[in-house]
């Protein structure tokens, strides 16, 4: 596999950033962050998410906002948005969503933007055009640009992969749309920097957390830091400009257990808050005043670039409140004028939010109606009440909470997730990094993703080859384990119907032999199998102790193999937890047994249903020595017995017949024994039939050997099992993979 080039763009509502690293050949991966350049922005750190232009129509951005805000026009601030929020009338069930889906993904194919009239509404085009013109800014820098083609060039990479990062909680339909508008960007043109690209799309919070769980990339002192105890969750709090993302997620493997959020409760609302606060400062002085209303009757985008000035005298106010709890900010606006701790915190504990959110933002009317009258504090802190009940719900236990994005840093953050998980206090941090976590976490979405794509190849191989190969190397111990069982099973029936037989309620043999074949029909077989314990235990002791461990071994040379450490293989084995299930008791009332009963039941029904044509036939074959065998104990008892014995031969067959029966010739002694099947014997007759007898022959004819040899000699019924099997398994073995693929792709 050739060295591929992984870039991670965060396109936030608030600011953007990307990040990268290099894969060699498919195997580990050194981790080499590098400080890009972007925008004007000092290397390593994110750029304001905004752009404008001059008079003459050149395009600039956040630092030149900052300096001329009056000379700029068409500013674009904060464009980013939910892209179904842009489509009118549209529910997630609808079939107006699915033709939707189809339409984006023939468009993807195609490498065109669609004709249909939901992607060509004004707020979408100005949506795609903003992301596109913002994106190309980045990526077609001429500084960046050769950055990129440096380190290219330095690890000798033949791909550049891009992956973008979306909120979490947006739907298919959204990652789909925004992928379509992405696509239309540098990033989808197939080639860059002079090698060949392709473009992915990834979570933001699952980037982030990714990120943070790789040792030794998030600042902690050591990797261990990284790891929680099994069965606890790390809860990732991605809060950004536009949505706050949440992520449970298990440190030993399994998956994320739960993703949770708000698309509209960012923290981009704050800074036009102290927008309107300035404006209401400048109000106080008329002449700023006037000249505030001049500059935006020239310039209506003015007021969307003082934005950018708030934000800035924002950040600094709380970067600098461990200095000092009463420091102030100059707003650098037409006018100058100064902005207090105090304020920007009443603003955001006390101010009505949507005043700013229906003005300025595409949000829909019965989000805004939930939202009225309340600060971002109190909407903030009712989400993370209603997050906590959800996780308690769930029974997710929370070992750690990890708080991230661009806004983490803000103090009201912190405060109000300790003051809401209060039990968890001392496990709250800040992320070490957090404008990057999410750029740095989709770069090393790629690598991981090729080590997992390498990985599920070698599972297709093992689900589609090597598993039906252990199930055929296992099926003698499945013979060896369930005839004696299916034995003692036969022998019961058996004996009852002679018993029958010989209390005279079945007329004769063969009326004897149909009983019993009846009673081992393939319904009632299968009934008496699934019902009998000492089966069932059969059964899944092998599912557990045979079968589960060849493919624990099989999945454990895959976690060698991609160096997956902390499985046992008592974790791989897919039956461990079934293996001790009591089925001759009631199900005891605890949490989850329900389940494994429901796995065993499976299991046991799968391993039945597939074995049961094959165990019919010997049995059939069985029931059939059975009568003739039978019948043949009687001809000889009869035989030996003057008088009555030979009277009753001579009804049956005749005296020729017997005198050749008596000589030895074996075709009259065959018509005598089907003669006698077919007679109603009396029943003094039928008592030489004792059950001392009948277990005794029963013995000899070594009934669980002939099951055992009828389950294995039969190569095609064998591999037909195999294969069957394998087919039904393959679900518990492909769950059991996912826990290592996902160890894979998370450390």
């Amino acid at each position: 596999m050739s060295t591929k080039t992984f870039i991670g763009y965060d396109l936030g509502d608030g600011e953007s950033i990307t990040d990268y690293v290099t894969m060699d050949s498919g195997e580990e991966f050194d981790i080499r962050w590098s400080d890009m350049p972007m925008l004007g922005m000092e290397e390593g750190r994110a750029v304001p998410t905004t752009y404008g232009y001059t008079g003459d129509g050149r395009l600039v951005f956040f630092n030149t906002i900052i300096r001329k805000p009056s000379t700029i026009k068409r500013v674009c601030v904060n464009f980013k948005r939910r892209p179904t929020d842009l489509i009118s009338g549209l529910t997630e069930s609808s079939a107006k969503y699915v033709s939707l889906q189809k339409i984006a993904e023939e468009a993807l194919k195609k490498g065109r933007w669609p004709q249909e009239p939901e992607f060509n509404s004004r707020a979408m085009l100005n949506f795609r055009d903003s992301v596109v013109t913002f994106t190309n800014s980045i990526f077609e820098n001429q500084i960046y640009k050769e950055k990129v083609s440096s380190e290219v060039k330095r690890g000798g990479s033949s791909e550049i992969v891009f992956c973008a990062g979306h909120p979490t909680r947006w739907n298919d339909l959204d990652v789909k749309i925004y992928e379509l508008i992405m696509s239309q960007s540098v990033l989808g043109k197939g080639s860059y920097a002079g090698v060949r690209t392709s473009l992915t799309m990834s979570s933001e919070s699952r980037a982030a957390y990714l990120f943070i769980k790789t040792p030794g990339t998030s600042g902690s002192k050591n990797s261990e830091e990284n790891y929680l105890a099994v069965g606890d969750c790390a809860l990732l709090i991605d809060v950004g400009s536009s949505t706050i993302d949440v992520t449970a997620v298990t440190a030993d493997s399994n998956d994320s257990v739960d993703n949770y959020g708000n698309n509209y409760l960012g923290v981009r609302c704050i800074d036009f808050l102290i927008r309107d606060l300035y404006v209401a400062k400048l109000k106080e002085h008329g002449d700023a005043y006037s000249r505030f209303v001049d500059v935006v009757r020239n310039n209506p985008e003015y007021a969307n670039a003082i934005v950018m000035a708030c934000r800035e005298a924002k950040e600094k106010l709380f970067r600098n409140r461990g200095i000092d709890d009463y420091a102030s900010e100059d707003i650098r606006g037409i006018d100058s004028e100064e902005i207090f701790m105090s304020e920007v915190e009443n603003l955001i504990n006390t101010s009505d939010v949507t005043s700013v959110l229906k003005s300025d933002f595409h949000i829909p009317e019965e989000v805004i109606a939930s939202m009225k009258g309340k600060s971002w504090r109190t909407l903030f802190k009712e989400f993370l009440q209603e997050l906590k009940t959800r996780l308690n719900n769930k029974n997710i236990n929370v070992g750690r909470i990890i708080i991230t994005g661009g806004a983490s840093w803000m103090p009201v953050v912190k405060e109000t997730v300790k003051s809401v998980f209060s039990e968890n206090s001392d496990d709250v941090i800040l992320d070490m990094d957090p404008s990057r976590s999410i750029s740095k976490g989709l770069a090393l979405v790629g690598p991981y993703r090729e080590k997992s794509e390498m990985f599920r190849k070698d599972v297709t191989e093992m689900l589609d080859t090597k598993l039906p190969e252990i199930i055929n190397k296992n099926i003698p111990k499945l013979a060896e384990a369930i005839s004696p069982v299916i034995s003692n099973i036969i022998q019961g029936i058996v004996m009852k119907r002679i018993r029958e037989w010989r209390a005279g309620s079945i007329t004769t043999i063969n009326g004897m032999k149909a009983k019993i074949e009846s009673d081992c029909s393939e319904q009632n077989m299968k009934q008496r199998l699934e019902s009998n314990q000492a089966y069932k235990e059969a059964t899944i002791k092998w599912a557990s102790d045979s079968l589960g461990q060849d493919i624990a071994s099989e999945l454990n040379e895959l976690c060698t193999r991609y160096k997956v450490t902390g499985f046992t293989l008592g974790d791989l084995n897919v039956f461990s937890e079934i293996k001790n299930l009591k089925f001759d008791v009631g199900m005891p009332d605890i949490p989850g047994l329900d389940v494994l009963f429901t796995i065993a039941g499976l299991v046991i029904g799968v391993i039945t249903a597939i074995m049961l044509p094959t165990i019919i036939v010997v049995v059939i074959q069985i029931v059939a020595a059975i009568s003739t065998l039978l019948a043949s104990l009687l001809v000889h008892a009869l035989l030996l017995i003057p008088g009555a014995g030979w009277s009753i031969l001579l009804v049956v067959g005749g005296i020729a017949l017997i005198y050749a029966a008596i000589k030895g010739a074996q075709g009259a002694k065959e018509m005598l024994m089907e003669y006698l099947s077919d007679c109603d014997l009396p029943l003094w007759v039928r008592d030489m039939m004792t059950d001392e007898k009948m277990h005794s022959e029963l013995k000899k004819s070594n009934m669980p050997e002939k099951i055992r040899k009828g389950l294995t000699s039969d190569n095609a019924a064998r591999k037909k099992i195999s294969e069957d099997i394998s087919i039904s398994l393959r679900g518990q073995v492909e769950k059991k993979t996912q826990e290592i693929q996902y160890a894979i792709e998370s450390r």
